[in-house]
């Protein structure tokens, strides 16, 4: 078959593919240049990654088969200078991550519903010559959300990073009388408010030299608890949610990725007795024991360095084998 009888779409997509190529010009160009090519010779180029390269751009063909067997491309590791939005930063793994980023010398926003736990949060990073600064943040309210990530842009000059971690503990049963406040409110805090942020924060991360979007959900949606359906429902629809943005934004560069705690020790579960945790932990988990906050907020560090370029649409548990021992 001709290349012609392919017709020009299916022509184009049979191109990008072989080709890898992102550019409509040179597209165009390939097209062209593909109508004019005997059958064989353009199956053939379908089949060869460096062939339909050259085709698109023929600079490409030297410099293939040398940038790929390279070993010299540095990527940095560090985040010092990058500025990040924590939401739910007044405890537990939003605490950590402000931490833990402020650490390696990120300039951190720290925002909470409550206004003291965050100021107390970003009191602790600066007493230890650290940049950070609180603001108190409803993730709920479209406004001050968008009033908020304007401000911390204003302020530090920019946004590169966003880690959507605020959440809240919603346990109620399906036929529960207050069922659907708690529905409305759990997705609200932990469903809705991502994109919000999202969308507040785009402009910025556009700009951004190392744009990263992080999203927390929860192991909860990818197995479930009795009691916990809107908490596992607003979790699931982050995992769904992340896959798509990554798709959406990656032309942009923006990397998008989700991490789905297990069991972890927050102010969430201080409710659990630590006999009970130790007998969960030792039943579920492969590690037989409860994760730290900053064993996640180190997950959430490594998925925004610079050197992750390449790693979007990721769903990533950190749950000690929970997922693993209980597939």
């Amino acid at each position: 078959m001709h290349a012609r009888a392919l017709g020009p779409e299916r022509l184009r997509d049979a191109v990008a593919d072989a080709a890898g190529a992102t550019n409509d010009k040179n597209l165009l160009c390939a097209e062209i240049q593909f109508v004019h090519l005997p059958a064989i010779l353009f199956l053939h180029c379908l089949t060869s990654l460096e062939i339909g390269a050259s085709l698109v751009n023929p600079a490409v063909h030297d410099s293939f088969s040398e940038y790929s067997m390279s070993d010299s491309r540095q990527f940095s590791r560090s985040v010092a200078g990058l500025i990040v939005l924590v939401t739910g930063a007044a405890g537990g793994m939003g605490r950590a991550t402000a931490r833990v980023f402020a650490a390696e010398g990120a300039k951190v926003a720290v925002t909470d519903f409550s206004a003291e736990g965050a100021q107390a949060v970003a009191a602790e990073i600066v007493a230890k010559g650290e940049a950070a600064k609180a603001w108190t943040l409803d993730v709920a309210n479209r406004d001050d959300v968008n009033a908020v990530v304007n401000d911390i842009a204003a302020h530090f000059g920019g946004l590169d990073i966003v880690v959507n971690n605020a959440g809240i503990s919603v346990r109620v049963a399906i036929d529960d009388d207050g069922y659907d406040e708690a529905w409305a409110k759990g997705l609200a805090v932990m469903l809705t408010a991502h994109p919000r942020v999202i969308r507040a924060a785009l402009p910025y991360l556009r700009k951004s030299k190392c744009p990263r979007i992080v999203n927390i959900a929860s192991t909860e949606a990818l197995g479930a608890t009795a009691l916990h359906s809107p908490y596992s429902a607003a979790k699931a629809g982050v995992v769904g949610l992340t896959r798509s943005l990554a798709v959406e934004l990656g032309r942009d560069g923006i990397t998008v990725n989700c991490i789905c705690p297990g069991p972890i020790s927050t102010g969430m579960t201080a409710r659990i007795s630590d006999e009970h945790k130790a007998i969960y932990a030792r039943r579920r988990t492969a590690l037989g024991r409860y994760g730290d906050p900053e064993e996640v907020a180190h997950m959430t560090l490594s998925l925004c360095l610079p050197a992750a370029s390449f790693l979007t649409g990721a769903i990533i548990p950190v749950d000690g084998g929970l997922m693993a021992r209980n597939a």
